[in-house]
């Protein structure tokens, strides 16, 4: 019986202990409403604040890393790299090399047109194509061929056969781009010379069989209006003194693809010019 009332006892009191727990449970959130629903918003509102304080951290730090890569975009806008002319050249006299060798091997004697491609085609070792229009004064008649802005080369005898177009909207940086996509597709056509400051390249492209290397020069400028580019380009051939018109059809061919590249270029701008 003691153990029994002893029990009860001690249940008793753990009852009360749990209603007691209960009951102040219940009292926090009952007794001070506004104390716990103040402290929930506060809460609520600082998560808030540092949701969006990040946000603008994000967005700030996106818009700045975009601004600094179309700035350096505007300034050194990449285009389209060729392969160098010293490159090409060593890879055309390694080519002849190993075919007469194989040759030789096999107990034929290599016939002497196999050797002139890379002997014809060495001499832009020492003849490269010219890099300032203003020293442009005369050029050959039958194998040349030179269209430019009424501004450059206006002392060159014969004069140029035409006035180059106005490329508009189009930045002279933009312009290169383009002109360079023009000229890789070209065929065996390799980069001699460049100056990124002035926007003066030099380019030679062979013919298929013998290798003859013609120089071109073309200079980006900007146009006579605000946002808007041109270009001079001087094509003309080492050998002979007649083309056949091989440079002028050249030249055409090129800004005929480059007016077609450009007006891809504006259409898109006028339908999207947020880009």
């Amino acid at each position: 019986q003691k153990k029994l009332v002893e029990n009860q006892t001690r249940l008793s009191k753990n009852n009360n202990n749990i209603q007691q727990g209960t009951m102040a449970f219940i009292s926090s959130f009952t007794a001070s409403p506004l104390t716990t629903g103040s402290r929930f918003i506060s809460r609520a509102t600082c998560f808030q604040e540092k949701h969006i304080h990040s946000s603008k951290s994000a967005r700030t730090k996106t818009h700045q890393t975009w601004t600094m890569k179309q700035d350096q975009s505007t300034s050194t806008q990449t285009y389209p790299e060729l392969e160098s002319d010293e490159s090409y050249v060593a890879k055309l006299a390694l080519a002849t090399l190993l075919g007469t060798a194989a040759l030789t091997f096999v107990g034929i004697k290599p016939p002497l047109p196999l050797l002139l491609p890379p002997v014809l085609s060495s001499i832009t070792f020492f003849k490269k194509p010219i890099t300032d229009f203003a020293q442009l004064t005369s050029r050959g008649t039958m194998n040349s061929d030179l269209v430019a802005p009424d501004s450059i080369a206006q002392k060159c005898s014969p004069s140029k056969r035409k006035i180059a177009p106005v490329y508009e909207g189009i930045s002279k940086e933009e312009l290169r781009g383009m002109f360079f996509e023009v000229v890789k597709e070209s065929p065996r056509t390799v980069l001699a010379s460049k100056n990124d400051e002035k926007l003066v390249y030099g380019v030679i492209q062979r013919s298929f069989l013998l290798q003859f290397p013609d120089l071109i020069t073309v200079q980006l400028l900007d146009g006579t209006s605000k946002g808007s580019s041109t270009l001079a380009i001087y094509s003309q051939s080492i050998y002979g003194a007649g083309d056949l018109g091989v440079n002028e059809k050249r030249v055409e061919e090129w800004l005929e693809k480059l007016g077609q590249k450009v007006s891809i270029r504006q259409r898109v701008a006028q339908a999207y010019p947020s880009l």
